[in-house]
């Protein structure tokens, strides 16, 4: 079974407007807000409909405070939600921000836990970011012979 995401993407060869809006996020030098101020509505609407992938976009720019009031509660619920519905990224991303301390009292070592079993289970933004905090080595590159 697909995502709805990607169902959406691919119905009628055309792409949905959530994807449109991802897009033009992740291609967007300014703020969403500088940009089409439907943007966030559009990706919490699909959010709200159950589309993990736009959860965690919305996680995303409340931590951020693109096109939306920076609300580190907000960003850590929604991480620690889809966590809890298996996307591993929302598992490292709720870990970071426990590291941290943004939106909960810091406390690195469960921050840590939760980025390194992300990590495992193969998100690789969880395995870069305890790159970042030194929690892990940088990985080695295979020397070409």
């Amino acid at each position: 079974m697909k995502p709805a995401i990607v169902n959406n993407a691919l119905g009628a060869g055309r792409p949905s407007r959530l994807l449109a809006a991802l897009a033009c996020l992740a291609l967007s030098p300014a703020p969403v807000s500088a940009q089409r101020p439907d943007q966030v509505e559009i990706i919490d609407s699909a959010c709200r409909g159950g589309d993990m992938l736009a959860c965690a976009n919305l996680a995303v720019l409340y931590r951020h405070g693109r096109g939306v009031p920076m609300d580190y509660g907000r960003a850590l619920k929604l991480s620690v939600e889809i966590c809890e519905r298996g996307v591993e990224f929302g598992c490292g991303y709720a870990g970071e921000m426990t590291f941290k301390g943004f939106g909960i009292a810091a406390n690195p070592d469960a921050g840590a836990k939760l980025m390194r079993r992300a990590c495992a289970r193969g998100d690789q933004w969880s395995c870069q970011a305890l790159v970042r905090h030194g929690l892990a080595p940088p990985p080695q590159r295979q020397s070409e012979n």
